[in-house]
C-alpha cells in the first residue's frame, strides 16, 4: 500500500484490474498514456479493498457470452496490450516503433 501511495504522490496513475471495473474506453486516455502502475490481484480474490481504495480507478474487461471472468494472466495480457496500443496511437513511431516493414 505504501508503494502505491508513493507512486500516486509522484503523479503516477494507479489502476487496479477488477471484473467490476470500468472499461478502458470509459476512462480518460491520459491515464493510460502517462506514467502508471497497474495492479493485478490474486486469481481468486482480486485486489484487497485497501489497494482498490488507493486506485485512481478500477478497470474491467467487458466480456461476452457465457464467459464470466478471465484468469489474472489473461486479464493482465489484455490490459497491458490495450495500454500499449493507446500509447502507440498517442506517440507514434518515436517510442512505439513502426508497423511498416522495410
Amino acid at each position: 500500500g505504501r508503494a502505491l501511495d508513493l507512486a500516486a504522490s509522484e503523479g503516477l496513475a494507479v489502476l487496479v484490474a477488477d471484473p467490476s471495473g470500468h472499461p478502458m474506453e470509459d476512462l480518460p486516455a491520459a491515464w493510460f498514456t502517462g506514467e502508471l502502475v497497474w495492479v493485478f490481484g490474486s486469481e481468486d480474490l482480486g485486489a484487497r479493498a485497501g489497494i482498490r481504495r488507493r486506485a485512481k480507478a478500477t478497470v474491467g474487461i467487458p466480456l461476452a457470452g457465457r464467459t464470466r471472468s478471465l484468469g489474472v494472466a489473461a486479464a493482465a495480457a489484455h490490459l497491458l496490450l490495450r495500454t500499449a496500443e493507446l500509447r502507440r496511437a498517442g506517440v507514434g513511431a518515436k517510442i512505439a516503433g513502426s508497423a511498416e516493414f522495410s
